[in-house]
Protein backbone atom coordinates (compact mmCIF):
# COMPACT_ATOMS: atom_id res chain seq x y z
CA UNK A 1 0.00 0.00 0.00
CA UNK A 2 1.09 4.18 -0.38
CA UNK A 3 2.70 5.34 2.52
CA UNK A 4 0.14 7.37 3.17
CA UNK A 5 -2.60 4.71 3.39
CA UNK A 6 -3.24 1.74 5.92
CA UNK A 7 -5.71 -1.22 5.84
CA UNK A 8 -8.30 -0.91 8.16
CA UNK A 9 -12.31 -1.12 8.13
CA UNK A 10 -14.77 0.98 9.01
CA UNK A 11 -17.63 0.18 12.01
CA UNK A 12 -21.01 2.84 12.29
CA UNK A 13 -21.02 3.64 15.98
CA UNK A 14 -24.23 4.84 17.34
CA UNK A 15 -24.28 8.18 19.87
CA UNK A 16 -25.48 8.43 22.76
CA UNK A 17 -26.98 12.26 23.39
CA UNK A 18 -24.33 13.02 25.95
CA UNK A 19 -21.69 11.64 23.13
CA UNK A 20 -23.24 14.04 21.04
CA UNK A 21 -23.13 16.89 23.65
CA UNK A 22 -19.25 16.10 24.36
CA UNK A 23 -18.46 16.08 21.24
CA UNK A 24 -20.52 18.82 19.80
CA UNK A 25 -21.48 16.14 17.22
CA UNK A 26 -25.05 16.89 15.24
CA UNK A 27 -25.14 13.38 13.85
CA UNK A 28 -26.29 10.51 15.89
CA UNK A 29 -23.94 7.80 14.59
CA UNK A 30 -20.06 8.33 14.48
CA UNK A 31 -17.88 6.14 11.87
CA UNK A 32 -14.60 4.76 13.35
CA UNK A 33 -12.22 2.89 11.74
CA UNK A 34 -10.44 -0.48 12.97
CA UNK A 35 -7.35 -2.41 12.03
CA UNK A 36 -6.44 -6.19 12.80
CA UNK A 37 -3.88 -8.53 12.48
CA UNK A 38 -4.26 -12.08 12.38
CA UNK A 39 -1.76 -15.21 13.13
CA UNK A 40 -2.06 -18.50 13.09
CA UNK A 41 0.19 -21.18 14.15
CA UNK A 42 -0.24 -23.63 11.47
CA UNK A 43 -0.92 -22.78 7.43
CA UNK A 44 -4.13 -22.03 6.84
CA UNK A 45 -6.04 -21.60 3.63
CA UNK A 46 -6.35 -17.95 2.05
CA UNK A 47 -9.23 -16.34 0.59
CA UNK A 48 -9.08 -15.51 -3.31
CA UNK A 49 -9.09 -11.42 -2.88
CA UNK A 50 -10.55 -9.46 -0.44
CA UNK A 51 -12.28 -6.11 -0.24
CA UNK A 52 -10.42 -3.86 1.49
CA UNK A 53 -12.05 -0.32 1.05
CA UNK A 54 -15.91 0.78 0.69
CA UNK A 55 -17.05 0.13 -3.60
CA UNK A 56 -17.26 3.30 -5.35
CA UNK A 57 -20.70 2.56 -7.87
CA UNK A 58 -21.06 4.40 -10.68
CA UNK A 59 -23.41 3.94 -13.93
CA UNK A 60 -22.57 0.10 -15.92
CA UNK A 61 -19.27 0.14 -13.41
CA UNK A 62 -17.95 -0.53 -9.88
CA UNK A 63 -14.46 0.02 -8.75
CA UNK A 64 -13.16 -1.95 -6.11
CA UNK A 65 -9.74 -1.98 -3.85
CA UNK A 66 -9.12 -5.22 -3.50
CA UNK A 67 -5.93 -7.53 -1.78
CA UNK A 68 -5.17 -10.21 -3.41
CA UNK A 69 -1.76 -12.67 -2.98
CA UNK A 70 -0.38 -9.69 -0.40
CA UNK A 71 -0.62 -6.88 -3.30
CA UNK A 72 -3.32 -4.07 -3.08
CA UNK A 73 -5.13 -4.05 -6.84
CA UNK A 74 -7.74 -1.92 -8.19
CA UNK A 75 -10.18 -3.60 -10.48
CA UNK A 76 -13.11 -2.32 -12.73
CA UNK A 77 -16.41 -4.18 -12.78
CA UNK A 78 -18.59 -3.42 -15.73
CA UNK A 79 -22.36 -4.46 -16.20
CA UNK A 80 -21.31 -6.32 -19.34
CA UNK A 81 -19.62 -8.77 -16.89
CA UNK A 82 -23.31 -10.17 -15.61
CA UNK A 83 -21.72 -12.57 -12.91
CA UNK A 84 -19.01 -10.57 -11.23
CA UNK A 85 -21.08 -7.23 -11.75
CA UNK A 86 -24.05 -8.48 -9.69
CA UNK A 87 -21.63 -10.14 -7.04
CA UNK A 88 -19.61 -6.60 -6.72
CA UNK A 89 -23.15 -5.17 -6.43
CA UNK A 90 -23.58 -7.09 -3.20
CA UNK A 91 -20.33 -6.53 -1.97
CA UNK A 92 -18.90 -4.28 0.79
CA UNK A 93 -15.96 -3.20 2.31
CA UNK A 94 -13.82 -6.52 4.02
CA UNK A 95 -15.84 -9.30 1.93
CA UNK A 96 -14.13 -11.75 0.16
CA UNK A 97 -14.31 -11.31 -3.64
CA UNK A 98 -13.82 -14.17 -6.08
CA UNK A 99 -14.47 -13.41 -9.94
CA UNK A 100 -14.41 -17.02 -10.62
CA UNK A 101 -18.24 -17.35 -9.24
Amino acid sequence: MPADDWCHFGARLERSALHRRLKDGDLSYEDEKFSYVALAKSPCETVPARIIRRPEHSPGKIQLLICKDGRVDERNILKRDKDAFRQARKASWGDVFDQRK
